[in-house]
C-alpha cells in the first residue's frame, strides 16, 4: 500500500514539474515576440472576420441622380462647300434642345449630381477646337443645374482630341477617379485603351472595341474592397455576347469584359452603366446589375433619351424619358420593366 502511494507521489511530481516548465517556456517564448509577430499569432488563434465587401452596410440613404449620355455635339459649317479646318460654323438648335429638356426634368427631380456617360461630341474628323468647343458648350448646359458634374470619357472625343485635351477643358484631374458619398461608392472609369498597346493614347485611330488597362483592374479591385454600396460608370459596355442570345451587342464590351464581370461579383458590386451602344437593355447577372443606356441623337427607337436614377436603401431605381418616334411625342417609362409611367414631365 506504501509502495503504490510512493508511486502516485511520484507521478504527480513529475506531472507538477513538467506543468511548470511548459509554462516557464511559453512565457519566455512570449516575451521575445515583437509586437507585430503577437498580433499574427492572434489573428491566427480567433476566425477571420467577414471581408467588408461582404457584409455592405444596411443604409437608409437616399441619393438622386440625372444621366445623359451620347450627345453627340457637332457644329455645323455655315458654308457647307467650305471644308476647310478653319471654316466658320454653328450649333444646330436641336442639339440645344436636348438639354433644355434634360435640365428641366432636373430642375424637378433636384439631383444630388449629375453623370455624362461620355461621347459629348462627334469628334469624327473634326479639328480639336470644333471638339473642345464642344465640350465647353455641354459643360455650361449642365453646369446649370448648380451641382457637380461627374464626366466620362467617350470614343468618339477621341477622334478629335486627346485625354490630355479633354481633361483640361473639363478640369479634371484623372479620367479614372471615385467619389465617396455617405453610403455609397460610385466608380468612374476609362475603357479607351488599347490591348496592342495600352500606353500609348490612340487618338485620332479607328474604332476599338475598348480595353480596360491592367493597372486600373487592380485600382479597381482596391476600391471594390469596401463596405460601401458600389456603383460602376464606364461609356462602354462590360456585359459580353454570352449573355445575348443573338450577336447584336458582341461589339459592345470592353475586351476585358469577363475579368472586369469577375471583380464586380467578387466584391458584390450593385449596379454598372454604360452608354455608347445605343441599346437599351438591363440585366441582373449573378447579383450585378447592368444597364446601357442610350443617347439622345443616334438611338433609332430611344430617341433624345436621358435618365433618373434614384437610389433608394442601396437599390437603383432608373426612369427613362425619350421622345416615342411613331408619334413625336415624349414617354416616360421604368427602365427595368420598360413599362409607360405615367409622371409630370417637363419633356417636349
Amino acid at each position: 500500500m506504501n509502495h503504490e502511494r510512493y508511486l502516485t507521489f511520484i507521478i504527480f511530481g513529475i506531472l507538477a514539474f513538467l506543468y511548470l516548465w511548459f509554462t516557464f517556456l511559453d512565457d519566455d517564448n512570449k516575451s521575445n515576440i515583437s509586437e507585430g509577430d503577437e498580433e499574427d499569432l492572434i489573428a491566427q488563434a480567433i476566425p477571420k472576420p467577414v471581408f467588408a465587401w461582404k457584409a455592405k452596410i444596411e443604409t437608409q440613404q437616399d441619393l438622386k441622380i440625372g444621366i445623359i449620355t451620347d450627345t453627340h455635339i457637332r457644329a455645323t459649317r455655315f458654308n457647307k462647300k467650305d471644308k476647310s479646318p478653319s471654316a466658320l460654323r454653328y450649333i444646330k438648335e436641336k442639339y440645344l434642345k436636348d438639354f433644355v429638356n434634360f435640365n428641366k426634368q432636373m430642375s424637378i427631380l433636384g439631383p444630388d449630381f449629375i453623370i455624362h456617360l461620355g461621347d459629348i461630341v462627334e469628334g469624327t474628323d473634326d479639328p480639336d477646337f470644333v471638339s473642345l468647343n464642344g465640350i465647353a458648350l455641354v459643360k455650361n448646359e449642365l453646369l446649370k443645374n448648380n451641382v457637380p458634374i461627374y464626366w466620362l470619357i467617350g470614343n468618339h472625343e477621341l477622334r478629335s482630341i486627346t485625354k490630355e485635351q479633354f481633361k483640361e477643358v473639363l478640369d479634371l484631374d484623372s479620367l479614372q477617379y471615385y467619389k465617396d458619398i455617405g453610403d455609397y461608392r460610385f466608380i468612374f472609369l476609362d475603357g479607351n485603351f488599347n490591348p496592342d498597346n495600352i500606353d500609348t493614347d490612340f487618338m485620332g485611330q479607328s474604332y476599338l472595341p475598348g480595353f480596360i488597362h491592367p493597372k486600373t483592374l487592380n485600382w479597381l479591385e482596391e476600391l471594390l474592397k469596401t463596405e460601401k454600396r458600389v456603383f460602376v460608370f464606364m461609356h462602354q459596355a462590360v456585359l459580353g455576347a454570352d449573355f445575348f442570345q443573338s450577336d447584336e451587342f458582341f461589339k459592345s464590351a470592353v475586351a476585358n469584359w469577363r475579368q472586369v464581370m469577375d471583380l464586380f461579383e467578387k466584391y458584390d458590386v450593385e449596379a454598372f452603366f454604360n452608354g455608347h451602344i445605343e441599346n437599351r437593355y438591363y440585366k441582373e447577372v449573378n447579383g450585378v446589375k447592368y444597364y446601357s443606356l442610350t443617347g439622345t441623337k443616334k438611338s433609332v427607337q430611344y430617341p433624345a433619351s436621358y435618365y433618373e436614377l434614384v437610389i433608394e436603401n442601396g437599390q437603383p431605381r432608373v426612369t427613362m424619358y425619350y421622345t416615342e418616334p411613331e408619334i413625336n411625342q415624349s414617354k416616360t417609362i421604368d427602365f427595368e420593366t420598360g413599362k409607360e409611367i405615367k409622371k409630370q414631365s417637363e419633356f417636349k
